[in-house]
């Protein structure tokens, strides 16, 4: 299956979960990151503002205000790069071209890559090796290089967004973690994987 097509299923099936399980799973996963020793040990946070489907970010980037260095993406479709621009409880926000809420470059600054510890990304789907599959933009595969190596990169995902095993090329950038929730015997628990 190509790239585009397997985008459009995976996006059809995070857009279906319905939306008692997917808040169950959202607190699952906020709370499994924010106890995590990743979580806690960072100084610096770089997180998306989800949008749609996503996993929603909005409690994790409440409790990060409280404590930690706190950016959000500020993409440019023209060469597709992206900065991380600096939050707190008083910034101005604006809608970009896709329609997310980001920070007012105005009124905000960019994070050094290289001052970040601890990056979230969005994602399609993830497999075992760490491998993301993104929207196709490359914005990610473009920015995670800029970070330190010791810096740590997590992708939260519903338990639908696993798949067995993706393709990818030479400039894609694997995961460190995973946060997603996994179920036994009806019950459903937080999981965090490292690969």
């Amino acid at each position: 299956m190509i790239k585009n097509e397997l985008r459009r299923n995976l996006k059809k099936l995070r857009d279906d979960i319905p939306s008692d399980k997917r808040k169950i799973e959202e607190e699952l996963i906020a709370k499994t990151l924010l106890n995590s020793e990743i979580y806690i040990n960072a100084k610096s946070l770089f997180i998306y503002n989800s949008f749609r489907s996503e996993v929603d970010t909005t409690y994790i980037i409440k409790e990060a205000l409280n404590e930690k260095i706190v950016g959000l993406p500020v993409t440019n479709s023209l060469d597709h790069s992206m900065e991380a621009y600096e939050i707190n409880e008083d910034s101005v926000f604006v809608q970009d071209s896709y329609g997310i809420q980001i920070p007012d470059t105005k009124t905000s600054n960019i994070i050094n890559p290289k001052e970040i510890d601890l990056t979230i990304v969005p994602l399609l789907a993830y497999d075992n090796l760490g491998n993301r599959l993104g929207y196709g933009g490359g914005y990610y595969d473009r920015y995670l290089p800029r970070l330190r190596e010791d810096a740590i990169v997590v992708g939260i995902a519903y338990s639908n967004q696993f798949v067995e095993e993706l393709t990818v090329e030479d400039f894609d950038k694997k995961l460190d973690y995973v946060v997603t929730v996994k179920y036994e015997e009806d019950r459903a628990f937080g999981e965090m994987k490292k690969f």
